[in-house]
């Protein structure tokens, strides 16, 4: 009577443990229910809103579907992406003071409904409708017409509020030049010190096809040349 050959003890204690192990795999080894799917981030890429991102995956399941090169489909995805991602950035430069959410505006921002206390198409200084805080020509130093987003408290902005510890770096950040928070690079007042004049500008000159480069300039010397004094009797 012929005996079939038992199994090895470890692939028994294996079996033991795990008794269907494929079970666990899915379509590509990968376990059910596990999410492997990288991120926009993690691909290099700029994260984009997740309504922004499901009508990217949206489109490139219909490109799939429509029997297109691959390399096709996968330019069309780039170019759709890099417009999105260009859209996407013109509205983070548009970013609301309030909340800080790219879309809209300081005075069409939903969280501002039902405060009167801000008041955006005034002056802040002197409370006029007629021009902006840039244009006053008035001489107090006071804005009595705003209230700071960050503590609450009328007579300064967000940028200068004590409270506030980003300054007008919302996100982080701060003046490339002099690392302050309080204003941008643009306007830092260590850009051009005291005194130092600006970079002199430096034209040169062209040759035409009939000029020798081993020629004397002589242009500089004619526009110094004085003209001779007329002297009527």
């Amino acid at each position: 009577m012929s005996s079939t050959p038992s199994e090895p003890e470890h692939k028994k204690g294996f079996k033991k443990r795990f008794p269907d192990k494929n079970k666990f795999k899915g379509k590509h080894g990968f376990r059910k229910g596990q999410n492997n799917k990288k991120t926009a981030k993690d691909r290099g890429l700029m994260p984009l809103p997740d309504d922004v991102e499901a009508q990217l995956v949206k489109l490139r399941k219909k490109l799939n579907s429509s029997g297109k090169p691959v390399e096709e489909i996968k330019q069309t995805l780039r170019q759709e992406r890099r417009k999105a991602e260009n859209e996407f950035r013109k509205q983070l430069k548009n970013a609301c003071y309030r909340c800080r959410d790219p879309g809209h505006k300081l005075s069409e921002c939903p969280k501002a409904e039902g405060d009167m206390d801000t008041m955006t198409d005034v002056c802040f200084k002197c409370g006029s409708a007629e021009h902006n805080l840039s244009e006053c020509k008035s001489k107090k130093t006071e804005l009595d017409f705003v209230r700071c987003f960050v503590c609450s408290e009328r007579g300064h902005i967000s940028r200068d509020c004590p409270k506030n510890t980003k300054g007008v770096y919302p996100k982080g950040g701060s003046c490339k030049i002099c690392k302050s928070v309080n204003h941008l690079a643009k306007d830092c007042p260590d850009a051009v010190k005291d005194g130092e004049e600006p970079e002199e500008e430096i034209t040169l000159g062209t040759l035409s096809a009939k000029e020798s480069a081993d020629a004397d300039d002589l242009s500089r010397f004619n526009k110094n040349k004085k003209k001779p004094k007329v002297v009527n009797f």
